[in-house]
């Protein structure tokens, strides 16, 4: 945004590699619930002194990024209407038509190697933390 790297949708990486160390995430399913938003918020605390955003944002504008999928749930077509919507839908109107996100399996998989995580961390927190 206006030149600069924004940190969010890296620090719900790292809230999501948090997870998946810990064992609260074991299969390649992004839940919207407080799960995951609790994560990062306790991420994003760790390296910002400012409010914490919401998760959601971020949660859908991933959708840009070619190693993040939506599960509908039920309707392909409501989700494939909602991912085309041009500003960030609400919480209250993603909850009734993506079931979970998912990451491509390469990414799931490398990011449960402890190794490999521990170097993704770092590039995010190069690239869009300090």
């Amino acid at each position: 945004s206006k030149g600069r790297k924004l940190p969010h949708k890296a620090i719900l990486l790292i809230a999501l590699m948090k997870l998946i160390e810990t064992g609260a995430i074991t299969e390649n399913r992004i839940a919207l619930d407080n799960v995951i938003a609790n994560s990062f918020s306790s991420i994003w605390s760790q390296y910002f002194d400012t409010k914490v955003p919401t998760v959601w944002t971020p949660f859908y504008h991933l959708k840009g990024e070619s190693f993040w999928h939506f599960k509908a749930n039920g309707n392909e077509n409501k989700l494939n209407d909602l991912l085309s919507f041009g500003g960030t839908p609400s919480i209250g109107k993603m909850r009734p038509v993506i079931k979970y996100s998912y990451l491509d399996k390469a990414l799931f998989d490398y990011m449960e190697n402890e190794s490999s995580r521990d170097k993704l961390r770092e590039v995010l927190i190069k690239t869009y933390i300090e």
